[in-house]
């Protein structure tokens, strides 16, 4: 994650600032604080649930019109089978795009862009305190502590 150059400035850094305070500063620094596992199925659900119901809307029109000049009596008998075969490749149709969706935002290159900073906001935030109950914990003979946590993946800090 940082070369010992890097290390070594950060600590530089943490020394100097400790010398003129009673407290003592902890920085830590996470790759990742979440795999965002929910991101995937919620992309892959939204696009499975959106994208054939507005495909459908799109095409139906130019379908009822061409159907209305042709429609005869004789053929209402074919309309529940033509109807189940509709439902079928509707659904086969959410459920392929349903599993290519989440195949593609399973990436974690794809999945962060498209994990909401709020909730990005929420874990980092989150980590960030059990961190800091947890050094807490361990840090004796000092009232006051600063944590820098930075969450590398996530971009917060």
């Amino acid at each position: 994650m940082l070369t010992t150059i890097d290390e070594d400035r950060i600590a530089a850094a943490v020394a100097k600032c400790e010398e003129t305070t009673s407290g003592e500063i902890f920085v830590v620094l996470a790759e990742e604080v979440s795999k965002y596992r929910e991101i995937p199925l919620a992309w892959a659900a939204a696009v499975a649930l959106a994208i054939p119901p507005i495909a459908l809307s799109l095409s139906i029109g130019p379908l009822v019109a061409l159907a209305s000049d042709e429609w005869l009596t004789g053929q209402a008998g074919g309309l529940p089978l033509a109807l189940g075969f509709a439902v079928a490749v509707y659904a086969v149709a959410q459920i392929v795009l349903f599993l290519v969706v989440l195949s593609i935002v399973h990436i974690p290159a794809v999945r962060r862009p498209l994990t909401p900073r709020v909730l990005k906001r929420h874990r980092v935030a989150k980590a960030a305190h059990h961190q800091f109950v947890s050094i807490g914990a361990r840090a004796a003979g000092s009232e006051t502590g600063v944590l820098i946590f930075v969450a590398l993946a996530d971009r917060q800090v």
